[in-house]
C-alpha cells in the first residue's frame, strides 16, 4: 500500500513538479537532466492485478514495479481491439492507479498507448502459456487491424500490379493477412506459370523425337 500511495502522490503532483523544474532550469540558465526524464526512468509503478482490502485496492503479490515508459495504457487499443484483451496484466499499471488522474500523469512519463513488436511477443508468450484461444483470436485481429502501422504500407511491395490489385480489392489487400495471401498467390501463379512452360517444352521435345 505504501508503494501505491507513493506512486499516486508522485503522479498527482507531477505537472507542478515538472513546471517547477523547468522554471529552476530556466533561472539557472544551464541545462541538466529534466525531472520528467529522471522520473520516467524509475521503476516505481506497480503492475498487475489488485486485491480489495479495508484500505482499498492494493497490488497483488504477483505485481512487479516497472518504469512508466515500459507499460501500456489500459485505455489503449490496436485497431478495434483493446490492449487489455491482448496483453497480460503485468503490461499495465496496477488497477489501483487506473483512474484518470493517475493515467494522465503516467502518460506524461511515456506510458505507451499503441502495440509494438516486443509487446506482440509478450502477448504471444502469455497466450501460449495460458492456452487462451479467445486472446489468441484477439491478438490476430489486432495485428490485422494495425498492420499498416506495425509493418509499413510497402512491406509487400509497391509495384504497379500491387497497386492495381489494391484498387480492385481494397477489402482484401488492405489487411495484413490479405496482403500475405495476395503476395503468396502472386508468387504461386508465377511458379505455376514456369511449371507449365517446362511441361510444354518437354512435350515439344518428346514430339520432335517421335517424328
Amino acid at each position: 500500500p505504501e508503494r501505491v500511495a507513493f506512486a499516486a502522490s508522485v503522479l498527482r503532483d507531477l505537472p507542478l513538479l515538472i513546471a517547477d523544474d523547468q522554471r529552476v532550469n530556466h533561472r539557472r540558465q544551464r541545462q541538466r537532466r529534466p525531472f520528467r526524464d529522471a522520473v520516467a526512468d524509475l521503476a516505481f509503478v506497480p503492475t498487475g492485478g489488485h486485491k480489495d482490502t479495508a484500505e482499498g485496492k492494493v497490488p497483488s503479490l504477483s505485481s512487479l514495479f516497472e518504469r512508466p515508459r515500459d507499460l501500456f495504457d489500459p485505455t489503449g487499443s490496436a485497431g478495434s481491439v483493446a490492449l487489455t484483451a491482448i496483453l497480460p496484466s503485468s503490461a499495465f499499471p496496477s488497477d489501483a492507479l487506473a483512474d484518470a488522474e493517475n493515467l494522465a500523469g503516467l502518460r506524461l512519463l511515456g506510458l505507451k498507448s499503441a502495440l509494438d513488436w516486443p509487446a506482440v511477443e509478450t502477448a504471444a508468450r502469455a497466450i501460449d502459456a495460458d492456452e487462451d484461444a479467445t486472446r489468441a483470436a484477439a491478438l490476430l485481429r489486432a495485428l490485422d487491424d494495425d498492420a499498416d502501422r506495425l509493418l509499413g504500407k510497402d512491406d509487400f511491395g509497391d509495384d504497379d500490379d500491387t497497386k492495381a490489385r489494391e484498387d480492385d480489392e481494397p477489402s482484401v489487400v488492405s489487411s495484413w493477412f490479405g496482403r500475405v495471401v495476395d503476395s503468396f498467390a502472386g508468387s504461386t501463379t508465377t511458379t505455376n506459370g514456369r511449371s507449365d512452360d517446362k511441361k510444354k517444352r518437354r512435350a515439344r521435345r518428346e514430339q520432335e523425337r517421335a517424328d
